[in-house]
């Protein structure tokens, strides 16, 4: 779901993900505005972003990144979200299997939303012309 500020994309996206089944991801394109704050993404950055999240691909090291954040974590990851789990040793998250059990729990979801006011219309378009007609990530 792509929309404009103040627009109510919000609780849009707090409606379409508010069955038990869903998982939500709100604004992740602002990982690109606190990581590299000098360098604008290209769309390919974006667009292999979101598809990861609307896979589930929790190891893609961006997505670990926002997982690591204390800030990121909480304000991307509404559903599936990451419990409360705050911990400095990075080297933990990964013995526990923390990554893979939040790729487990967000691929058990019929309907990932992701909401972002960080694309063009054309971008979009890019986007929904590639992901394929049927699967568990369609049109």
């Amino acid at each position: 779901m792509s929309s404009n500020p103040r627009s109510g994309s919000s609780y849009t996206g707090e409606l379409l993900s508010a069955s038990r089944d869903s998982s939500f991801f709100f604004e992740p394109l602002w990982y690109f505005i606190d990581t590299h704050k000098n360098q604008p993404p290209t769309f390919e950055d974006k667009k292999s972003l979101l598809m990861n999240l609307l896979g589930c691909n929790f190891h893609d090291p961006r997505i670990k990144h926002m997982l690591y954040s204390n800030r990121q974590s909480t304000f991307i990851f509404r559903k599936p979200s990451i419990l409360g789990l705050r911990y400095d040793d990075k080297s933990f998250i990964e013995r526990s299997g923390f990554v893979k059990k939040m790729e487990i729990r967000c691929r058990r979801t019929k309907t990932r939303v992701i909401k972002t006011i960080r694309l063009n219309m054309t971008e979009i378009h890019s986007i929904i012309k590639s992901l394929p007609a049927e699967g568990p990530i369609n049109k």
